[in-house]
């Protein structure tokens, strides 16, 4: 169920105006000590965790517009994460929490989508934000959220009214499922589709014919969903063609932890026309941008225009205005 975030807890008016961020944190595993049950009943947490004059858990212990928590994403060890919108509602997230050895070796890399990364925060306060569309233009829109991970993307779009399909090769472990049914009301449960399907492993046309079935009509979608899910760029670029059309709307998130960026791959960059970058500037505490793009077409200039400008809205919720003009790259 969504929960209304108490007001009580509600951070000071101040801490929502200004341009930075509160840093909790200087290292990933801060989260886990400081705000666990565990670290809770440390004679040492107040020490450690709150030295700083102004911070408390009630302003730390969560992913909020108000901190920068989110720049040690992905928080392996976590089983849930308190992430607090704009508006005031407070989700939580599950993950697949990994043991504490696991997590510093590195050995979890290879299970990605049972965590929130960078990419899917940073395209979940896009979204939050309209990413760039008057609020209430996404009613009964059909949203393909590829590589769903966690949910987190797909729940956000679900919550601005959007009928959402779910595609993840690890959706059998349910995740998703669980994320929906923590944070969605029952009445928008029934726009959600979840379809498990790895690209990787079958032709375009069988990926194509599981996916019809699943959803049980035809494949057209007005946006397409990206965050990091570049792993196989060669297989999501032919999927992509297959499945957009010069009207689908593709809204991509890398993250900075995305060593496949999908601009840097030819066939990628043949396929698919740059119409907008948007500058993830006190969106997120991520250094990375937001795209839109859209199917290239014979009627596309070889030039690629890229319009500059901030995201949708601030720390604050307020809406942003376009700072900087069309920039066209040649």
């Amino acid at each position: 169920m969504v929960e209304l975030y108490p007001s009580w807890l509600a951070p000071a008016p101040f801490l929502l105006q200004k341009p930075g961020r509160l840093s909790c944190w200087k290292r990933r595993a801060a989260f886990s000590f400081c705000c666990s049950l565990l670290g809770q009943q440390s004679p040492v947490r107040n020490e450690t965790c709150w030295g700083l004059t102004g911070l408390s858990p009630e302003l730390c212990c969560s992913l909020a517009p108000w901190n920068d928590n989110e720049r040690f994403l992905p928080y392996y060890q976590e089983e849930v994460l308190p992430l607090i919108l704009r508006s005031g509602l407070k989700l939580s997230i599950y993950q697949e929490p990994a043991d504490f050895l696991s997590s510093k070796q590195g050995m979890v890399r290879s299970f990605g989508s049972g965590y929130l990364w960078s990419g899917g925060y940073q395209m979940l306060r896009w979204l939050e934000c309209s990413a760039d569309l008057r609020p209430g233009s996404w009613l009964g829109r059909r949203f393909l959220d590829l590589g769903a991970g966690v949910g987190a993307v797909g729940l956000m779009a679900l919550l601005q009214g959007a009928q959402v399909t779910l595609v993840d090769a690890d959706a059998q472990r349910g995740l998703i499922t669980r994320n929906l049914r923590a944070n969605l009301p029952k009445q928008l449960l029934k726009f959600a589709r979840i379809c498990q399907l790895n690209w990787t492993s079958q032709s375009i046309s069988r990926t194509l014919e599981l996916l019809r079935a699943c959803e049980g009509r035809d494949l057209e979608y007005d946006f397409l969903l990206m965050s990091s899910s570049f792993y196989s760029p060669d297989d999501l670029t032919s999927l992509m063609i297959a499945i957009s059309k010069p009207t689908t709307r593709i809204l991509g998130a890398f993250g900075p932890e995305n060593e496949y960026h999908p601009l840097l791959q030819a066939a990628f960059s043949a396929a698919f026309e740059t119409r907008s970058i948007r500058l993830d500037l006190d969106l997120t505490a991520i250094n990375a941008p937001l795209l839109e793009l859209r199917r290239a077409t014979s009627a596309t200039s070889a030039r690629v225009r890229r319009a500059l400008r901030r995201a949708a809205c601030n720390a604050s919720g307020e809406n942003w205005h376009p700072v900087m003009g069309w920039l066209v790259v040649f």
